[in-house]
This record gives structure tokens, sequence and C-alpha cells, in this order.
């Protein structure tokens, strides 16, 4: 069994947010490029730092809390 396998094996992962942000920040930048509003642009960018740092600072270590050695296994196995 494979630290992935381990890790969802314990308990449910939360929903991943990730592909929503990402999915996000690319609407709003191609929106704001396409009607010329460089605020929505800018939005685009602050949305896309403000996930970056839920990411790191609140959601990665809150897994690592949850998951303990399986999941940080997982972190390293995985690119």
């Amino acid at each position: 069994m494979g630290p992935a396998a381990e890790v969802r094996g314990q308990r449910s992962l939360p929903p991943r947010t990730e592909p929503d942000a990402v999915h996000r920040c690319f609407v709003d930048t191609g929106g704001g490029c396409g009607v010329e509003q460089p605020g929505l642009v800018g939005w685009a960018v602050f949305f896309f730092l403000l996930n970056t740092v839920y990411f790191v600072f609140v959601e990665e270590p809150g897994l690592e809390q949850r998951f303990g050695e399986p999941y940080l296994r997982y972190k390293a196995a995985v690119p």
C-alpha cells in the first residue's frame, strides 16, 4: 500500500480547492483581458496570492497534523 492509499484509508480528505482556485484565476484573467478591465486582472492576481498563502500556511500544516507520517511520505512521493 502506497502513501496515498494510507492517507486516503484513514479518513476522507477534505474537498480539493486548488483546481477551483486555478480555474477562477484563469477565468478572471481571461475575462479581464478580453474586456480590457485591468481591475479584474488585478483581482485575479490578488485571489491567486491569497489562495497561495492559504494553501501553504493553513491547508498544508492542517493536512500534516491530521494525517501525520503517511501524509508526509505521500507529499515526498508526489512531484
